[in-house]
């Protein structure tokens, strides 16, 4: 079974499944095939994540794909570039831009984790012919590209826009896409393998470098070169006593989305326990969330998602520049601190409500498109690919066919903080694949707040995968500790006004009660699920703020 926001993708993922392939091998045609069908949110030019699960000795493995800064980005360098006083990098700007690690990522992982059958040119064929035949655009990707047309005009990516009589612009819902340009690019990787893309001779990697050095960068062809593939070990947190979350360590946000299950869940506990006996007795058979009112349940996700951020943004950084304490931030026990600043939802106190949270001090220990495929011997991958900021930096390498992502300006500019920028070095990263395995090992699943609110539909809610992602949604929106949370469509009017009423910083959307809704649902993340029930059935669910599909055969 296959799940990703693109019908046209899961096809690519399907045909390799039926010639051999295995999971891996049909996530990299999958994520090939969105370069095509979605480059407005991902592509060759990003970066790319994945948790795989082996099903020949039940073990849960992890890809970090991510890009570095150049080995000439200090911060002395941006502050020079920078207007006075300025405090973070303006996300347009060329310093933003990262190796992209997409390339090696499907490279490598196809090498280490792929069936063997295939070659890196067969698993990225169905690609390739959807670039250079068309692809019909989908609604949700066309309104997407159609907003982002000005900067795309105004970067100069005119391979990224359709000309016509009128102009260059995007194209519409239901009409052909080709990229021949994308195609050759494609093809170059897949008969040249990594050196075609990264090499000092590539065409590919001398356009890079030309086209972020026009614009003010640092990009050399020795920082192309000198990318790697890492295979972290991955982290995880047992969550209701059911299931086992695991996600992809630091330097992605994955951590954010494990201390939020963690702090839900001691809340959860703490609720149920002030509630005595009654409390007990409701939760008894099912989770201590999942048997609370609607509205204190949101309470808790809330305020859970906000002392997570704050963690994370004080904490995660490339742990190859600094020491990130993750074993400490996973602990039950600093859960159950944080936890403690969760107010009661129907009683006094102060705590963390409106966007105040700080982060915390763990103890240091050793120490955000998504697609799903799950194939006939078990094996699973949740794999994530993103551009960042939809086209990313809106800068086209001459003849490639594809724009380069802006990772970086997620730096800090603040030479005391762990995810400073500085030479080589990975940023704070938000694209993180999640994988769910049941306490017996069995694998049960496909941005951490996304995951968070998912998660606990499946477990303490009991929803099938299509209703988990269907369900409405909050996003805080900045990924801050004190942005704004802004409600989803179809989230009741009683739960909004009783989070409101206990002093939740709400934005306003332009939907019924200040909801948001309409194409402005995509801010809610875009998610897919494939869960094996205890008969070894299948069951997919894609998110409807995408234009994609779950597929089996």
């Amino acid at each position: 079974m296959v799940a990703s926001t693109q019908p046209h993708a899961n096809n690519a993922g399907m045909e390799i499944l039926r010639s051999g392939g295995n999971a891996v091998d049909a996530a990299v045609a999958m994520a090939a095939a969105l370069n095509v069908c979605e480059p407005t949110s991902t592509g060759i030019g990003g970066d790319a994540f994945a948790l795989f699960f082996r099903a020949s000795d039940k073990t849960v493995h992890a890809m970090n794909g991510s890009g570095r800064s150049p080995a000439g980005l200090s911060l002395e360098r941006v502050l020079a570039d920078l207007p006075d006083g300025a405090t973070e990098l303006p996300p347009l700007h060329a310093h933003c831009v990262t190796v992209p690690g997409a390339a090696a990522a499907w490279a490598d992982s196809v090498a280490k984790w792929g069936s063997g059958s295939l070659s890196l040119a067969e698993v990225l064929a169905p690609a390739v012919k959807l670039a250079r035949d068309g692809v019909p655009i989908g609604p949700i990707a066309a309104d997407m590209w159609a907003r982002s047309a000005d900067r795309l005009r105004a970067s100069g990516a005119a391979n990224m826009l359709v000309s016509d009589a009128g102009g260059a612009r995007a194209p519409r819902t239901g009409e052909l896409w080709r990229s021949p340009a994308l195609a050759a690019t494609f093809e170059a990787l897949g008969e040249g393998g990594k050196a075609a893309f990264y090499g000092a001779e590539s065409p590919i990697a001398k356009a890079i470098v030309a086209a972020v050095a026009a614009r003010g960068g640092t990009m050399s062809l020795e920082d192309l070169g000198a990318h790697s593939t890492e295979w972290p070990t991955p982290i995880s947190v047992p969550y209701a006593g059911r299931v086992r979350v695991w996600e992809c360590p630091p330097n992605g946000q994955g951590v954010a989305a494990l201390i939020a299950l963690n702090i839900a869940e001691a809340a959860a506990e703490t609720a149920v326990a002030r509630r005595g006996p009654a409390g007990e007795e409701a939760a008894r058979g099912g989770t201590p969330l999942g048997s609370l009112p609607a509205a204190e349940r949101a309470h808790i996700l809330l305020c859970s998602m906000r002392l997570a951020f704050a963690d994370a943004r004080r904490f995660v950084a490339d742990p190859a520049a600094t020491s990130v304490p993750t074993e400490g931030l996973l602990s039950k026990a600093y859960a159950a601190t944080r936890a403690s600043q969760i107010p009661p939802f129907d009683g006094e106190g102060e705590g963390v409500v409106g966007g105040d949270a700080a982060h915390g001090a763990p103890e240091f220990g050793s120490d955000t498109v998504s697609f799903q495929v799950v194939d006939s011997t078990g094996n699973a991958v949740a794999y994530i690919n993103s551009n960042y900021m939809g086209f990313g930096s809106f800068i086209e390498p001459e003849g490639t066919g594809f724009t380069l992502q802006n990772r970086g300006a997620n730096f800090s500019l603040d030479a005391t903080h762990p995810n400073c920028v500085a030479p080589s070095k990975r940023p704070y990263h938000t694209i993180i694949p999640c994988l769910g395995t049941l306490l017996s090992d069995e694998p049960s699943g496909g941005p951490p707040q996304g995951h968070l609110q998912v998660v606990s539909n499946l477990v303490d809610m009991g929803m099938e995968p299509q209703a988990a992602l269907d369900a409405p949604r909050f996003c805080i929106e900045d990924g801050s500790a004190g942005g704004e949370a802004f409600l989803e469509d179809g989230t009741p009017a009683a739960v909004a006004s009783a989070l409101a009423a206990r002093g939740h910083k709400l934005g306003r959307g332009d939907g019924e009660g200040g909801c948001v809704d309409g194409w402005h649902r995509s801010l809610f993340g875009r998610g897919q699920v494939i869960w094996r029930d205890d008969s070894g059935t299948l069951w997919g669910g894609s998110d409807p703020r995408g234009d994609g599909c779950a597929a089996g055969w």
